[in-house]
């Protein structure tokens, strides 16, 4: 008789589970198998899903909705260097191959996209020049050798006879790149701007400024030949003598105007009541740097911002976090020295102090920009905005900012600057922060109920003339919008030139006339694409966080060391070890845990129990049977 309730070891079924050669090729077929099968999703179906963070590694439902416009084949025509040396360069064309085959299985039928490889085949390299397609010299140090090499990353797109070229793709800026040209290609013409600049007195025979005649401002051609590429930009003159602002035009620039008449004023508003979009450079002053002075005068928008609730200052910014350096002579030896120059300010974007000037990030016309220099700015004061208008500050000044009466004398000198910056200290007046660019967007009501505007002037005398009134506009105004700037400097040429086109200054600054103007014509859904940036994901600094925790602002050497700066410097030592220690231990407790479950979960599965006694079993094994005809 077998005593079958007797304590006995667990034993192995003999249709237990797999042996580990088993799980092995199993686990084999499964990775085999997950491949073909990401394989063939990958060239047979085009859903996708962009799962990265910031959600930039793949195409928009915007450019799919702005896909959706096409009543035609787009073509796409990439000039891409094939072979190129240079590893950012590798990276670069395979970066961007991969985003256009998304494009074209985004797109489907409705568009085609060809690679050209001006590198290696003449005819291509023809087609890239009179597209006017220019290579980017690149170089890499590879061991004791340099390798320098020309290569290609532009395109051009064409739809129904017309066409628009990107010179360079650049990742970051792709989709906004090519969905706004696509917009352009299906509107059928480009924004049509207008571009009205102040006029300046012509100089008297005595070299003064006093002279009876003007002539439009000539300073701000660059920025003017750069709007020209991709928009439509037309001149817009005598406002003041009864000529209307073209009703064709999509917005208006309006640079530094000097003493505007009531009837330009007039023409100006009645335009932005239309529906169409303003850029106004309200500044008060103009810098004579060779002359060492600086003019004031009035822009004849005065009381339109003022209705509009965005006056300007007729002072100007005293900056002493965000200053500018500035070169100047030293009054000892006549040697140049640079010095912080609080006159003229620089808006930084991301990346800056907290307590620095600052843009509006969320904004799609700020979101992107690195610096704005801006020179004697007239800060833009509260005032009281129309009920159907929403006021809006995209760049503002530092929290060390006041707002000083402005100085007719060039004098940038480090003890002119440092006095000064002592009285506004000791003054009654607070240091805060202060409007430099704001944006209105809404209806915008009549300045003057009156049915008709004012008198145009005589070209030749400047005085009214009776019987030229025109009447004002009756229809509702349509919503629109406005962009004031309390600068104009930032747009001269003499700002914004560099040896060969535009400076780093200058392309910042092209930047944000660029973003500027394509919100003023075009969809929100399209200017926010250019929002789309990577988040800031900047290291901690341990060092310099627990520096200011102690109170040391800057250490003195070496040597001379405070007792403070060492202390926060262990200390910083320590934090950055713990936190070393910390993901380690986390990683690895993340490794053990789940190794322990794999263990526990193949050990429970391997082995089969004994049944206790007494326990009730419908089934009889192999095992069973034997033991009871042993028995037996």
């Amino acid at each position: 008789m077998v005593d079958r309730n007797r304590d006995t070891p667990p034993q192995r079924t003999a249709g237990g589970p797999p042996t580990l050669r088993v799980a092995a090729l199993t686990a084999l077929l499964a990775a085999v198998l997950f491949v073909a099968l990401a394989r063939f999703a990958d060239r047979h179906l085009s859903a996708r899903t962009d799962l990265s963070e910031d959600g930039l590694s793949g195409w928009s439902a915007t450019t799919e909705r702005v896909l959706d416009q096409l009543d035609d084949l787009l073509s796409v025509e990439l000039f891409i260097t094939g072979e190129p040396e240079h590893a950012v360069a590798q990276l670069h064309r395979r970066r961007l191959l991969d985003a256009f085959d998304e494009f074209e299985d985004l797109a489907g039928p409705r568009a085609r996209v060809v690679l050209s490889d001006p590198s290696s085949s003449y005819p291509d390299r023809l087609r890239a020049e009179r597209l006017r397609i220019r290579p980017v010299s690149l170089q890499e140090q590879a061991g004791t050798s340099r390798v320098e090499q020309d290569v290609y990353f532009g395109a051009v797109l064409r739809y129904r006879g017309a066409e628009q070229v990107l010179p360079f793709l650049h990742p970051v800026t792709l989709e906004y790149d090519v969905a706004s040209s696509i917009a352009r290609l299906v509107r059928g013409r480009p924004a049509r701007i207008g571009w009205y600049v102040g006029r300046v007195p012509v100089p008297a025979e005595d070299g003064s400024n006093d002279g009876p005649s003007t002539r439009p401002d000539q300073d701000f051609t660059l920025l003017r030949a750069h709007l020209s590429t991709r928009f439509e930009v037309v001149d817009v003159y005598g406002l003041a003598n009864g000529v209307r602002v073209p009703a064709d035009l999509d917005a208006l620039c309006v640079l530094a105007p000097r003493d505007l008449g009531p009837r330009a004023a007039f023409e100006i508003e009645e335009f932005v009541r239309s529906g169409k979009g303003l850029l106004l450079l309200a500044d008060r002053s103009r810098a004579l740097v060779e002359a060492r002075r600086v003019e004031a005068y009035d822009t004849g928008l005065e009381p339109l911002l003022e209705a509009w609730g965005a006056p300007s200052s007729p002072r100007v910014l005293w900056d002493r976090t965000s200053s500018y350096k500035v070169e100047t002579r030293s009054s000892v030896g006549g040697g140049a020295t640079a010095i912080d120059y609080p006159l003229w300010n620089y808006v930084q974007g991301a990346g800056g102090p907290p307590e620095g000037s600052r843009f509006d990030t969320e904004s799609p016309v700020t979101a992107r920009l690195g610096v704005l220099l801006l020179r004697w700015a007239h800060p833009l004061e509260s005032g009281d905005v129309p009920t159907a208008v929403v006021r809006r500050t995209l760049a503002e000044s530092s929290e060390n900012s006041w707002v000083i009466p402005l100085q007719r004398d060039i004098r940038p000198d480090a003890a002119t600057v440092e006095a000064t910056t002592r009285q506004l200290i000791a003054s009654r007046d607070p240091a805060a922060r202060h409007d430099l660019v704001v944006t209105l967007e809404g209806r915008f009501p009549a300045l003057d109920d009156g049915a008709n505007g004012p008198p145009a002037d005589d070209p030749a005398t400047g005085e009214p003339v009776p019987g030229t009134e025109r009447a004002r506009r009756t229809e509702d105004a349509v919503a629109t919008r406005v962009a004031v700037v309390g600068d104009a400097d930032w747009a001269r040429d003499e700002v914004v030139a560099g040896p060969e086109g535009l400076s780093i200054i200058g392309q910042n600054s092209a930047t944000f006339l660029d973003n500027v103007v394509d919100w003023l014509v075009q969809s929100d859904e399209l200017v926010a694409l250019r929002a789309r940036v990577p988040k800031d994901r900047r290291l901690v600094d341990f060092e310099a966080r627990a520096l200011e925790a102690a109170g040391v602002v800057e250490a003195e050497g070496p040597t001379g060391m405070t007792r403070r700066a060492e202390q926060a410097r262990r200390e910083a030592a320590r934090e950055r070890s713990l936190h070393t220690l910390y993901a380690a231990l986390g990683s690895l407790a993340l490794v053990g845990l789940i190794a322990a479950l794999a263990f526990a979960r193949r050990r429970s599965s391997t082995l089969v129990p004994n049944r206790p006694e007494g326990a009730d079993s419908t089934r009889t094994t192999a095992h069973d049977a034997d033991a009871a005809g042993g028995a037996r």
